[in-house]
């Protein structure tokens, strides 16, 4: 269809129901099946609040014939003898299942003997540790014990965290009755969130998620550790929790060589920053 000029700021669906003459919820339905461009950028959240200037499309049903680039599920960003740095996709579990990364690597390598050294969520993409044999494996859960792996994440999170932190600061509540610690410096923010980065010194269960919700900030798209019913539809719009593991370096234990890897964000990352004007 023709692009649609913008004339004055409004939120993006009542624009496509206005402009389209079709109702609000066949406007929702375009935004969820993501049919629709601002600048030539794909949009789906509703309320994106659209500037005099935008211009708007949405694609022909022709368009679907139109090849889509499938993303690989994960990539080898770094590797040695002994282990293996692997950034996934959100979405794929690290291993205990028979469609884990885990699982992937042992076929695709053809190496059994592969294992995942820590984990990842399934909704968080990002890096992650392999060892390559038992030996390996071994080794490196002493570093981890000893809090020897630096570890790297981005993030999205709920809210402005320059109303009530620095631009640097420390989180370091206990966890499940353990010591944790997350070093956190915000990028940028903005009424809506916040984009930051992590460092977390210590290695808890699901740290980063719980220590931003007990100060009341969630991560976007966190549906275990929220603090309150998400009022606002930006919010709900998200499509998986905005975490992702950035990158991670550490000392081979067997050979005393450096290892590290740096993955960069994902497309719905991106997507998530650039409509929340990040």
């Amino acid at each position: 269809m023709p692009k649609l000029s913008v004339t004055k700021p409004c939120p993006l669906k009542d624009f496509l129901a206005q402009s389209l003459g079709i109702s609000a919820t066949q406007a929702k339905k375009l935004l969820d099946a993501k049919k629709v461009f601002v600048n030539q950028r794909r949009v789906w959240m509703a309320g994106y609040k659209l500037q005099a200037g935008d211009s708007v499309e949405t694609a022909r049903e022709s368009e679907r014939s139109v090849p889509h680039k499938t993303l690989p599920r994960y990539t080898v960003a770094a590797a040695d003898n002994e282990y293996i740095i692997v950034n996934k996709m959100a979405g794929l579990v690290v291993n205990e299942h028979q469609s884990s990364l885990e699982t992937l690597l042992q076929k695709d390598l053809q190496n059994p003997q592969i294992r995942a050294a820590h984990r990842l969520d399934k909704d968080t993409s990002g890096v992650v540790i392999f060892a390559q044999s038992p030996r390996a494996f071994a080794e490196i859960v002493k570093v981890f014990q000893k809090f020897g792996v630096e570890k790297h994440y981005r993030g999205i999170t709920q809210g402005n965290l320059l109303k009530k932190f620095p631009a640097k600061f420390i989180l370091d509540q206990p966890i499940d009755g353990q010591s944790a610690e997350t070093r956190i410096r915000i990028l940028k923010t903005n009424t809506l969130a916040s984009y930051f980065e992590a460092q977390i010194i210590t290695g808890r269960k699901h740290q980063i998620r719980v220590h931003l919700a007990q100060a009341g900030f969630p991560l976007l798209g966190e549906q275990v550790y929220q603090t309150a019913a998400l009022k606002n539809i930006v919010y709900r719009q998200i499509p998986r929790q905005m975490l992702h593991a950035s990158a991670v370096k550490f000392t081979n234990p067997l050979s005393g060589q450096i290892l590290q890897a740096a993955a960069p964000e994902p497309p719905d990352f991106q997507d998530t920053l650039r409509v929340l004007q990040l």
